[in-house]
């Protein structure tokens, strides 16, 4: 019962967005936009093996609900060609459709649902199209294959990845960190940053959401202290630097405006000093100490 159900919920999630992206074909062609896109799912589990083996699990798998499917034999060219017709949108439909409808038991803190960003960069096929869509890095010479940034927004306690935004590799983390906040963020939930990723502009897209973040910063930060409220807890004021505020300036907000923070402040084995900025400002409410352990919780 539980297989049957999976498979009903996987299968009507592929039909929604197929026909959400206009995907259906009527070529006469045993690799229809349905088996196809199951296919991209099961590559995404089967990452050890080639494309044809993955599709012969994929026969065998579709054949304990349909055992009916067609035995015509498939090329691993038509496989690859079939992949390249389906395109990347139903695919992000469908996974934005199944991790919405997840609903496991999840741990919070001080009633915020705890999350977490992080970037990481994905070897991808060397084509024309990967090339010019993501870039290859460059260091002493060009690296052999294209490179794609993935940010990805998880809940801490489940590691269960709620968004992703791909990109070019030479983007840059914050500005698909921004599309994740606006698009997936809001009320009650609480966000933590690595050092790399915060910036004046991403706390703002926060507050334009309503979501709580508690970000690491790096040694360049320097808030202007207001005033001590505790053992390495202190009321700061932040301001964007001259880059975000050009960028502020050109879509017509203040660059002058600045947010008032709480910055604690303390140290790790060996010697290395802390650094977080958060909005969550009531001492009392959400203790220094405790905040300081969120922190070093990995994702």
């Amino acid at each position: 019962r539980a297989f049957s159900l999976a498979h009903d919920r996987v299968s009507a999630s592929i039909s929604a967005a197929l026909t959400e992206t206009k995907k259906w074909n009527q070529r006469d062609c045993p690799l229809k936009p349905t088996l196809v896109l199951w296919l991209v799912l099961f590559l995404s589990i089967y990452r050890d093996l080639s494309i044809p083996a993955v599709f012969d699990v994929l026969l065998d798998f579709l054949r304990e609900r349909e055992p009916t499917i067609g035995l015509k034999a498939v090329t691993p060219e038509a496989l690859c060609h079939a992949k390249g017709r389906l395109g990347s949108e139903p695919l992000k439909l469908v996974f934005r459709d199944l991790s919405s409808s997840l609903s496991p038991r999840i741990e919070t803190f001080r009633g915020h649902r705890k999350l977490a960003v992080d970037g990481t960069y994905f070897r991808v096929a060397d084509t024309p199209s990967n090339v010019k869509s993501f870039g290859k890095k460059k260091g002493r010479t060009e690296a052999a294959y294209p490179q794609m940034l993935a940010v990805i927004l998880v809940e801490t306690s489940t590691h269960r990845a709620l968004d992703v935004e791909l990109g070019h590799c030479h983007v840059g983390e914050r500005s698909l960190t921004k599309e994740l906040v606006a698009r997936s963020l809001g009320t009650g939930d609480l966000v933590i940053f690595d050092r790399g990723l915060p910036s004046f502009e991403i706390f703002l897209e926060c507050q334009a959401v309503d979501s709580r973040y508690l970000a690491r910063i790096s040694k360049v930060w320097s808030p202007e202290i207001v005033k001590d409220l505790g053992p390495g807890d202190q009321l700061v004021s932040v301001s964007a630097c001259s880059v975000e505020r050009k960028r502020l300036r050109a879509i017509g907000q203040d660059p002058n405006q600045s947010l008032m923070l709480r910055m604690i402040t303390y140290c790790v084995p060996g010697g290395e000093t802390v650094r977080l900025l958060t909005d969550l400002m009531e001492p009392r409410v959400y203790p220094a100490i405790e905040l300081a352990r969120l922190s070093l919780k990995p994702p």
